[in-house]
């Protein structure tokens, strides 16, 4: 019995160093001059993507809302905003009360020194949104812009949500608000 065991063991060791130097060597070769992606380059670099949001949630808030937002990865490649609204005594919901949606990328990359901060909306900005929705525009865009090294975001409504590059909207409109990054923008 105890040679049984022995030998079971012995089969087993040698298993498990088969298996072990197999999934060493099964790696994919790298083509001169060619640089597999690593994990962490997928979350220190990428495009920064036109984010939008359906404009009912900003007409169930009142004029005066003040929002907070925080950056959160969709995937590794895909980052995105939720937001919280300050409630009376300075409190917020556990849960965010808004999550944007990506549409396209822009031509702007964030990267190793990028600050990712909250991006506040004050009752001012939050208030120049709700002017600009008038009955035709359905969804409001946050178009990323780079200042130094924090991410702000310029905020347009629009009637119409395309997702192709090439398509342009029937109406945008700027509303002249802009998500002021945290630290915040010195003017």
């Amino acid at each position: 019995m105890y040679k049984h065991i022995k030998l079971t063991t012995k089969f087993l060791l040698g298993c498990f160093a088969f298996l072990l130097l197999f999934s060493c060597n099964n790696s994919k070769e790298e083509k001169p001059g060619e640089k597999a992606p690593s994990v962490s380059n997928l979350l220190t670099s990428g495009r920064l993507d036109t984010l939008y949001i359906n404009r009912l949630a900003f007409d169930n808030l009142q004029m005066g809302s003040k929002l907070y937002f925080s950056f959160t990865f969709k995937t590794a490649d895909t980052l995105t905003l939720h937001g919280w609204v300050l409630r009376q005594g300075n409190r917020f919901d556990s849960l965010p009360n808004l999550k944007f949606k990506n549409t396209n990328a822009s031509p702007l990359s964030y990267g190793v020194g990028t600050y990712f901060g909250n991006i506040v909306l004050s009752s001012n900005e939050f208030n120049k949104i709700k002017i600009a929705l008038t009955p035709a525009m359905k969804y409001v865009l946050f178009a990323p812009e780079l200042q130094g090294n924090n991410i702000s975001y310029k905020i347009f409504v629009s009637d119409t949500l395309y997702t192709s590059s090439k398509a342009k909207p029937l109406a945008l409109a700027p509303t002249g608000a802009i998500a002021n990054p945290s630290p915040p923008k010195i003017d």
